[in-house]
């Protein structure tokens, strides 16, 4: 044998070994139920050709379209699981989580013995009453043990922090993947298991599965062996990069252009292997060929080159920073018309800006509030979009009556979210204390908002009830946030409550993105040209009083930007607005601030809000 084989010949036979181990897998397993581990070839074609979001669509429209799509294919398929669980899963919003819900309870009730619709039912409950849930997976195993995707579901559940139990989720994982070793989306929760001998099993299996495919589904799931195999490997990370930099060129062959996942293997793959270069190409050759509707390469490209200044820097220096991101707003609407979040980044450079006419913050409120209510649709825009632009007018001194008009919907509907339950995966003591003050929070901002759009009214009358409710919610924010370092709940309470003689603006100085002002109103006119000092040398919220994340096993996160607080709140509300678990977290030093989504218990979780993300524009970097 030559010596260049010889080498290889441990390697060749180890991989050869696999290779007919998973062949042998599947060939046992295709006669009792492939149709139960995959949907058949009509079904899945129908699936994957649902709409994609393009730039010219609001999320309304696309949600629309998408909802059509999806009852077009359920009145073809009308038994099949996997249409019925997608559709299952495209409904997030409140509204039409408690119309699934009574839907399949409905179905379920209505013939009990049925294993699927047991699962389809728990899958409907969880994160709401995942408990029943669990029950109802079980339920299902008992019903027909055949029926391979409860284990799959029940693994995700015991990886959550609230119901975390890892020697379940690793019996649950295994079983699914003994049923049906030839599903991908089963090797995606492998990426927070932490047993190497176990890792070492599945990512051989993984890469002989994959290692002959062309096929999109099979390109797309690299990234997934690629971090179950560093993760796994005792060797070095040289030897692993050689490996991807292989995967690489195999893949870059392939040159499937008109496929997404391509680009996205790819740029996680240059990336993986330090070659920059490639990966911004494979990221920018992504976008020309699937644009993606909120976000656009040169915004990542720009917010990585320019930083906020710090809080102590000279105000020029503020000024030019603004000035910037507002001449780069108008060439990314241009672009991106329909993305609230670039709305809502023009809106925050605005109010920061001392020299912007009051005629251009009028027609940007008008615009913001008029793409921010197309995209969110009947229910209309949240609470915090309603506070965002109150916040500009107040902060300018324009149309005070609109002003409140704003902060008076977004406190109702505060309220309307209040009521939407917590997703109860993630329901720890500390992250509902978290959700808890940063509700109490949210409504403060909007209580002094409205106040202050009173005071400049000059109606202390109306302002007066307002500031009683912010006396009270202050107190209910002291008790949320022992322990969180805030300030002392008196002095809040002192600096937010002022004078209704002198019909002065409130000040919130405890409270982020509001600013303190001790003045009496100058003539509107002159408040337009002449910035209030105390507003500019205002001190935002301190590190302290943000929560910091921890990743951890069953505790994963995507981190979507690291940016200043102000442009983190914005982007935290435009996340949420579109169902995304999206929190302000602490970041590298006190001026800068991480936008997180999650935490995911399990990969698939993970993989599935990335791509949802990716597909709205935003480039996430995962953090275990």
């Amino acid at each position: 044998m030559p010596k260049s084989l010889a080498s290889k010949a441990p390697f060749i036979g180890f991989a050869k070994v696999h290779l007919l181990t998973v062949l042998m897998l599947l060939s046992a397993h295709s006669a009792r139920g492939a149709d139960l581990c995959a949907p058949a070839p009509a079904v899945k074609a129908a699936l994957d050709q649902l709409p994609q979001q393009t730039p010219a669509q609001t999320d309304w429209q696309f949600r629309e379209q998408r909802a059509a799509a999806l009852q077009a294919v359920l009145h073809q398929y009308p038994d099949d699981m996997f249409v019925q669980r997608e559709y299952i899963r495209s409904l997030y919003s409140r509204t039409d989580k408690d119309k699934v819900i009574a839907e399949y309870k409905a179905r379920h009730e209505k013939k009990p013995d049925r294993a699927q619709l047991s699962y389809l039912y728990g899958v409907a409950l969880v994160g709401r009453q995942s408990q029943q849930a669990i029950k109802l997976f079980t339920s299902a195993l008992e019903k027909d043990p055949k029926v391979p995707w409860p284990h799959l579901q029940l693994a995700d559940i015991y990886s959550s922090p609230a119901f975390l139990n890892q020697g379940q989720s690793i019996a649950h994982l295994k079983a699914f993947l003994e049923a049906c070793p030839a599903s991908l989306e089963g090797y995606e929760p492998l990426t927070h298991v932490d047993e190497k001998d176990l890792l070492r099993q599945y990512a051989a299996n993984l890469r002989a599965l994959i290692a002959s495919r062309k096929d999109a589904d099979a390109i797309g799931v690299y990234g997934t062996l690629w971090a179950v195999e560093f993760k796994a490997s005792a060797a070095s990370d040289d030897a692993l990069r050689k490996q991807v930099s292989q995967d690489l060129q195999r893949i870059r062959i392939l040159n499937l252009q008109d496929k997404r996942e391509w680009y996205a293997s790819l740029e996680n793959g240059y990336t993986l292997v330090n070659d920059q270069g490639q990966a911004d190409w494979a990221k920018e050759e992504g976008e020309n060929h699937f644009p993606r509707p909120g976000s656009l390469v040169a915004m990542s490209k720009w917010w990585k080159d320019h930083h906020y200044s710090a809080e102590n820097a000279p105000a020029a220096a503020k000024q030019t920073f603004f000035r910037d991101l507002l001449e780069q707003t108008d060439q990314w609407i241009k672009q991106r018309p329909n993305a609230t979040f670039i709305w809502m980044q023009r809106l925050d450079a605005m109010k920061h800006l001392d020299d912007v006419s009051a005629s251009d913050v009028k027609m940007a409120v008008d615009k913001t509030y008029a793409v921010a209510m197309a995209n969110a649709g009947p229910d209309g825009p949240g609470s915090n979009d309603y506070f965002n632009l109150a916040e500009l007018l107040c902060r300018k001194y324009l149309q005070p009556e609109r002003a409140a008009e704003f902060a008076h919907k977004g406190l109702a509907q505060w309220e309307i979210e209040s009521t939407a339950p917590y997703y109860d995966l993630y329901a720890t003591k500390e992250n509902l204390e978290d959700y808890k003050f940063y509700r109490a929070y949210s409504r403060l901002k909007g209580l002094e908002l409205e106040a202050e759009a009173y005071l400049q009214l000059k109606q202390p009358d109306k302002a007066e009830p307002t500031l009683v409710q912010m006396d009270e919610r202050l107190q209910q924010l002291k008790s949320l946030g022992e322990g969180k370092d805030h300030k002392k709940a008196d002095e809040s309470r002192r600096a937010s409550k002022p004078s209704l003689q002198n019909a002065s603006p409130v000040a919130m100085s405890d409270i982020p993105d509001v600013r303190p002002g001790k003045q009496d109103h100058k003539k509107a006119d002159e408040s337009r040209r002449e910035p209030n000092p105390s507003r500019q040398n205002a001190s935002p919220v301190g590190m302290s009083d943000i929560p910091a994340v921890r990743p951890g096993p069953g505790r994963m996160y995507l981190q979507v930007a690291a940016v200043t607080q102000p442009q983190g709140d914005a982007l935290v509300n435009t996340l949420k607005q579109s169902g995304s678990p999206a929190l302000l977290a602490q970041g590298p030093n006190p001026k800068v601030y991480r936008v997180m989504v999650g935490p995911f218990a399990d990969s698939s979780a993970l993989s599935k809000a990335r791509a949802d993300l990716e597909k709205a524009g935003f480039h996430p970097i995962v953090r275990k």
